[in-house]
């Protein structure tokens, strides 16, 4: 094989399936997402050590006046947070949310 590897490059094989669990460190910014996410399915959702600044907070006040269930066990680094998602019946009238400063909440 010539190029930058050198001597003792290999060659890889294709592999038709990879099954795997990855553990990513935590963003607030990923954890901003998963809240939405987690809020449109249908069902439970659980996040496992989330980070949860101010930004993911008020969002998830937020999305608990919307109707979305929210229970937060442990704390930070080791925190499970579970939500159930959207009811099915729309929010209450004139409900006014408050993201703060959270750009992804908005």
């Amino acid at each position: 094989m010539n190029g930058p590897a050198g001597a003792g490059a290999r060659s890889i094989r294709p592999l038709r399936r990879v099954e795997a669990t990855v553990e990513a460190p935590p963003s607030k910014s990923a954890t901003q997402r998963a809240l939405i996410a987690a809020s449109l399915a249908p069902g439970r959702s659980i996040l496992r050590g989330p980070l949860l600044g101010d930004d993911g907070r008020h969002l998830l006040r937020a999305l608990e006046a919307l109707g979305v269930g929210a229970r937060l066990d442990g704390a930070d680094g080791s925190a499970v947070l579970t939500l159930e998602g959207l009811p099915a019946a729309p929010p209450p009238a004139g409900l006014r949310l408050d993201a703060g400063d959270a750009g992804t909440a908005m």
